[in-house]
């Protein structure tokens, strides 16, 4: 397998090929950096008949070894697939189809432990991606199943899923002011319950959701973790806590109000249940428990 050598080849030069297609009779030369991608190409020749690209265009391997997007079932690609991931720990990509979570600069994603499927919140869109691992490669399919009252209007879009020994729930929350317009769903999407979204009276900006166990000696009632949302203003922040599993918030408290600056990452829960909200101005993180 020639053709599958040489392509191995470029992968000992680095981890960050991108790897496409090019016809077997096109010069093969280092590979080069395509306009507006600043990963270099992996190429990979193949023989298969009955279907070229364009001379300039760039086929996605996996679309080659899967046969999809009308390229054909090829068997070079598929044993180079399946070489890649099993010997060289190489992660293939699943792009989303140009329709579907297409426009985010910060986008989120979490993975139901439970089913399988992953949700990522690219600005507006609250996407689903299933995986058939029926095949190697598997394949992926991302649908468009965003809730209306968290899909209209955002100051700054996250997503969130809680995975809890008993099943898994995502939060989609975009904000707006010192709340969010949030929804959650525990089946992946199919069916949504609207959330409070947040304290009235939390931060403006940098909104983030978390959750995990109680801190002794507290308990789930209704739901089994606590849910957390964080937010700041200009030098402080505000956290407030959620004990019906994200449908309303109590009051937000500060977590700090001058000593960090206002900005901060997302928070975290341990398995204790301390509260971690990480800030670079305050060396890290700091742990902070509930109403101590």
């Amino acid at each position: 397998m020639t053709e599958s050598r040489d392509a191995i080849r470029f992968v000992e030069r680095g981890c960050a090929y991108r790897i496409v297609y090019v016809p077997a009779a096109a010069p093969v030369t280092e590979p080069s950096r395509p306009p507006g991608d600043g990963r270099k190409r992996l190429i990979v020749l193949s023989n298969a008949p009955g279907w070229r690209p364009a001379a300039d265009a760039d086929v996605d391997l996996l679309d080659l070894a899967t046969g999809r997007h009308g390229a054909p079932d090829d068997p070079i690609a598929r044993e180079l697939v399946e070489f890649l991931r099993r010997y060289w720990g190489i992660r293939l990509e699943h792009p989303a189809p140009s329709a579907v979570g297409g426009d985010a600069g910060e986008p989120s994603l979490g993975a139901n432990w439970t089913t399988g499927k992953v949700m990522f919140q690219a600005g507006l869109t609250a996407a689903r991606v299933s995986f058939d691992d029926s095949v190697s490669p598997p394949n992926a399919t991302w649908q468009d199943v965003s809730w209306p009252t968290s899909s209209l209007v955002s100051l700054d879009p996250i997503g969130y899923m809680d995975n809890t020994a008993t099943g898994s729930r995502w939060f989609s929350s975009q904000l707006s002011g010192t709340t969010s317009l949030a929804a959650f769903t525990d089946d992946d999407g199919a069916n949504w319950l609207p959330s409070e979204g947040g304290p009235l009276n939390g931060g403006v900006d940098h909104q983030t959701f978390g959750g995990g166990p109680y801190h002794a000696p507290l308990t789930g009632t209704i739901y089994p973790h606590a849910i957390y949302y964080c937010s700041q203003d200009l030098v402080a922040a505000l956290c407030a806590r959620s004990d019906t599993g994200g449908a309303t918030f109590a009051p937000a408290v500060p977590i700090y109000t001058d000593e960090c600056g206002g900005l901060h990452g997302h928070v975290k829960v341990g398995p204790d249940g301390t509260v971690y909200v990480p800030n670079r101005a305050c060396d890290g993180s700091m742990p902070w428990k509930y109403g101590s």
